[in-house]
């Protein structure tokens, strides 16, 4: 989307500190200031605009790869033990919130009384839980942010932006 060039004064140490900003977290100054002023456009109407920005979503989906890599390398090793279906079963057994992972804690705690087995595979398969539970949170963000209608919309325009 081609843009027009404005001139408008700001305070240059604000707009210095704002680049630096901007620069560090891999941005532009130029689509940073145009979703300020969307948001700031949003806000003086009464509207509520779309929370998020770029640089987070990149570093969202990073960091979901990382986690995605974990919990599968985690899940292998696992399973070459024979250790991976049994424990799976066992906090199946023991009502695990696969949902949310929000009782991890206490699941932990019972597994650690009814699992017979080598510590390594039970310490090994809680970090699973725990990193499972960490993906999890970071899916919905994503989600959040690409299933938002209108944050969709500028999510993708943002990006060919950047790219062209």
């Amino acid at each position: 989307m081609p843009g027009i060039a404005k001139c408008i004064y700001l305070d240059p140490d604000i707009y210095e500190r704002f680049k630096q900003v901007v620069y560090a977290r891999g941005g532009k100054v130029g689509p940073e200031i145009n979703e300020f002023m969307k948001r700031r456009i949003a806000e003086l109407e009464g509207e509520a605009a779309p929370t998020f920005n770029l640089a987070e979503y990149r570093l969202l989906k990073r960091r979901y790869g990382k986690l995605a890599k974990e919990v599968d390398n985690l899940k292998k090793r696992l399973t070459k033990r024979k250790a991976y279906e049994l424990l799976r079963n066992l906090v199946n057994k023991l009502g695990l919130d696969f949902d949310n992972y929000s009782n991890i804690g206490e699941v932990a705690h019972s597994l650690r009384e009814e699992w017979d087995g080598s510590t390594t595979d039970l310490n090994e398969f809680i970090t699973l839980l725990e990193t499972a539970g960490e993906k999890r949170q970071f899916e919905r963000r994503l989600e959040e942010i690409r299933f938002a209608k209108t944050a969709r919309g500028e999510l993708l325009e943002r990006i060919n932006e950047e790219t062209e």
